[in-house]
């Protein structure tokens, strides 16, 4: 049996802040990766400007939640990936999504 395993959403090189990570151009920092169900995203924000909602692909490419879309709001959100494929997830507030605070956790 594979352990989850954690990831700090925007970490690439030990640079960002605990407190912003989840920043602009999140969507770069998972291309590479490949999830598991199981594994933990860490996303860590000033919940006073962003947010993080758990999306489907459409409202990904669209950055619009759908009415009954989970929200978080904490500003240290650990959120375990489901089973069933791959999850998307932005940012609500403001034009976030559109300046990048968005991404897309591939399983394999």
């Amino acid at each position: 049996m594979v352990d989850a395993r954690t990831f700090v959403v925007g970490i690439a090189d030990g640079s960002c802040s605990e407190d912003i990570c989840w920043t602009f151009n999140a969507s770069v920092w998972s291309k590479d990766k490949v999830f598991l169900a199981g594994d933990v995203l860490v996303f860590n924000y000033k919940p006073s400007v962003h947010n993080v909602v758990a999306v489907d692909e459409e409202g990904y490419k669209t950055c619009k939640a759908s009415k009954n879309a989970v929200v978080y709001e904490t500003g240290h959100d650990r959120i375990q990936l489901p089973e069933g494929g791959d999850s998307f997830f932005i940012s609500t507030v403001a034009s976030d999504c559109q300046r990048g605070m968005r991404i897309e956790a591939s399983y394999v």
